[in-house]
């Protein structure tokens, strides 16, 4: 098992939602990178990924779409570990290597690079 983050470009409008409704530890994590990487790359919008009407292309900003990738991909991680699903290595291309770094325990998120 392996988990593979993506890089910019793989974000959607309202990509988080239905995990962040349902899965608790999903929303907590979500809820706690937001916290941290939206006032260190200086763009609080992280909650972007939870609202599908949100306008694709203004998500699509580097300073808005790489934190939101990470934030999700390690709420998702750690989601995925919970459920017992757990990896035997983690990968990710381009702002996913930082979502792996974070996911594997090598990087925490208050660590993130403030250029996110």
């Amino acid at each position: 098992m392996v988990f593979l983050f993506p890089g910019q470009g793989a974000q959607l409008p309202g990509q988080d939602l239905a995990l962040y409704r349902t899965a608790s530890v999903f929303r907590d994590t979500f809820d706690e990178a937001s916290a941290v990487l939206g006032p260190v790359c200086g763009r609080p919008q992280l909650d972007w990924g939870l609202d599908p009407e949100v306008d694709a292309a203004a998500q699509a900003v580097t300073e808005v779409a790489q934190p939101l990738l990470v934030a999700s991909g390690v709420a998702l991680a750690r989601q995925l570990r919970t459920w017992g699903v757990v990896p035997d290595a983690v990968a990710g291309h381009s702002v996913g290597e930082i979502t792996a770094a974070c996911a594997s325990g090598v990087l925490t998120l208050r660590a993130v690079p403030a250029e996110c």
